[in-house]
């Protein structure tokens, strides 16, 4: 009885044993992205992707604790295969917004043991992430980004620097690898782009990319490419080694990456959007369908698509979201110059997008930039390319992440790095519903403030910090009733907009329009008695009913309200290139009549 007892507890320690070696070196590699208030993405690469054969069976767990116990808050469950390259994408939903989860990814039942013994302890959580704040709702937050880092970036120490700032997310604006894909290096297979994500994302404690891998599993990634990451250098998808290096890198990123919902598929380019609170972010594509810079200015960078695509969404956020963040993978400032891979090559687009937010008056809005390799601040003085003026904003470049330093386009009126060749750039949005304060700081390797570096024309004295902040307190409407789309709408309904703030009237007009055929149902002007106000809201009487069963939309001039601080309102545009109208409703159907009681009254009188 007593061997029995010793032969079974020796076979029970063998068992053991074996699932905790089995349990080592399950994952290949992990990271998070595409986050919201409620939802995000986990991608994973089972141990030796490229070359392992069957079908995987994978389940991700999101957890509240970083002890994974207890019931999951959500769980995704599916199988590796071999088409996807023995890469699987969790999206993790219904989960609670402002909530940091903690998620373990189980290949086969089994937990890997040895993933995060660097960070997180054995048998503990594979990577974390924090959802955002409630949706549409004011919201303090802070992230950080950068660019361009070279293949060697992931042993450094800025990922463990970055990771001690506490931020939502990290944004990365472009070269992911700079793997600058030449002739020599390859481009022409998936293999090729498939190697340098492995290379970066490489899990394990003492492997290459340990450090940055790790930076990856416990902060979300936002991620648009740029032409290192896309192909050769200046590469663009339209002609050259480009357009050969696109048809491979395309479906490599929609395989590895945990992106935002994206427009198309195939080799459509990979623009995207997210909101964080009232902030909008728009990540904008300029490789994929962008022309080769040339001998004239007559080019473009977004491709017809993004660029309808681009001004809608500016369109709808205007005046719903405060803040409004354009990431731009190329420098946006500087003096015209042909044959550069810089907007300063572009200009006649450059101009086109400008003076596009200038007639459209929107509001909010700023741009966080990639490939100026150094750390640079522009508060508006040199971004304004608006036929005749009026299209200021400001910009923000944060890097380089490994790449060597240089200072391009510009100049920057908050001047910039210029030898530092590790920085990046940290975000602080506070939202107390009246205001946004945006607070732009660039940091170096160590996570001090970094300093300009510059002298001369356009910049400051070397030594003074490149910080910057600046408000957006722009009246927002924060609710249209009837709600926008709305249907079945009673035909005598008063128009209501709510706003942010305590509201004035100024001058301007309320239009009401048949949507089919532009049609003018009323003309109201806002200092007229038709107009009500009472702090924040505004009351719209209609001088006559509207027609049943008729769809409308209604306009409001920028002119129209403003703050007691001389604010003013976006206003509400219809501009008919862009299919779009911000507040459109249908009214409802009139109710059918009935002649059942004259019937039914007849057949009485016969029955007596």
């Amino acid at each position: 009885m007593k061997k029995n007892y010793f032969f079974f507890l020796l076979l029970y320690s063998l068992i053991a044993l074996a699932n905790q070696l089995f349990a080592a070196g399950l994952l290949d590699f992990a990271w998070s992205g595409a986050v919201t208030h409620d939802s995000a993405v986990v991608a994973a690469g089972i141990k030796n992707h490229r070359t392992t054969n069957g079908t995987i069976a994978v389940e991700i767990k999101a957890f509240d604790n970083p002890n994974l116990n207890g019931a999951p808050a959500s769980s995704w469950s599916g199988y590796a295969v071999s088409a996807n390259y023995y890469i699987v994408k969790a999206e993790l939903s219904n989960l609670i917004p402002d909530t940091k989860y903690y998620y373990g990814i189980y290949v086969n039942n089994v937990l890997d043991n040895e993933l995060n013994d660097a960070d997180n302890g054995t048998n503990s959580y594979t990577g974390t992430f924090k959802t955002f704040p409630p949706a549409n709702q004011p919201a303090s937050f802070m992230f950080t980004f950068s660019c361009s880092g070279k293949p060697d970036t992931e042993k450094n120490a800025i990922w463990d620097t970055i990771k001690d700032q506490d931020s939502l997310f990290f944004l990365h604006s472009g070269d992911l690898y700079y793997s600058d894909q030449g002739t020599a290096k390859g481009y022409t297979n998936e293999n090729n782009f498939c190697d340098k994500y492995d290379i970066k994302l490489n899990c394990y404690p003492g492997k290459d990319g340990a450090r940055e891998a790790s930076f990856h599993r416990n902060v979300p990634l936002v991620y648009m490419w740029d032409d290192h990451d896309f192909g050769p250098n200046n590469s663009v998808g339209t002609s050259g080694k480009g357009a050969i290096s696109k048809n491979y890198v395309h479906p490599v990123f929609r395989k590895y990456v945990p992106h935002y919902p994206l427009i198309g598929s195939g080799t459509t380019g990979i623009y995207q959007k997210f909101t964080v609170g009232r902030v909008l972010f728009l990540l904008t594509d300029l490789r994929t369908d962008a022309q080769t810079p040339g001998s004239t200015y007559a080019r473009t960078r977004m491709g017809a698509d993004q660029k309808k695509w681009f001004k809608k969404q500016l369109l709808k956020a205007n005046g719903v979201y405060p803040a409004i963040v354009w990431v731009t993978t190329v420098p946006w400032t500087g003096a015209p110059v042909t044959g550069k891979d810089r907007w300063q090559s572009y200009t006649n687009e450059r101009a086109e997008i400008a003076t596009f937010i200038k007639e459209n008056n929107i509001r909010g809005f700023c741009a966080l930039g990639g490939d100026t390799h150094c750390t640079a601040i522009d508060d508006g003085t040199n971004t304004d390319f608006a036929k005749n003026g009026g299209a200021a904003f400001p910009i923000f470049h944060a890097g380089p992440l490994g790449a060597h330093n240089s200072v391009k386009a510009g100049p920057y009126s908050k001047g910039s790095t210029k030898t530092s060749d590790r920085n990046f750039g940290l975000v602080a949005i506070t939202d107390n519903n009246e205001c946004v304060e945006i607070t732009w700081t660039g940091k170096n390797l160590d996570g001090s403030i970094a300093t300009n570096e510059n002298s001369g024309t356009g910049y400051p004295a070397i030594g003074s910090k490149i910080q910057y902040s600046f408000v957006y307190s722009n009246p927002v409407v924060t609710a249209f009733f009837p709600p926008d789309d709305s249907e079945e709408v009673p035909c005598d309904v008063p128009l209501t907009l709510t706003f942010n703030k305590n509201i004035l009237t100024n001058f301007g007009n309320i239009v009401i329009r048949e949507l089919s055929n532009d049609t003018v149902h009323a003309s109201i002007p806002v200092n007229s008695t038709a107009v009500e106000f009472s702090t924040n809201y505004v009351i719209i009487s209609l001088p006559s009913n509207l027609t049943a069963a008729t769809q409308y939309y209604i306009t409001i001039d920028q002119t129209a309200f403003w703050d007691a601080n001389s604010n003013s309102f976006s206003g509400i545009t219809a501009p008919s290139d862009m299919d779009y109208y911000k507040w459109d409703f249908q009214t409802a159907t009139p109710e059918p009549t009935t002649t059942i009681i004259p019937i039914l009254t007849f057949f009485c009188m016969r029955i007596k």
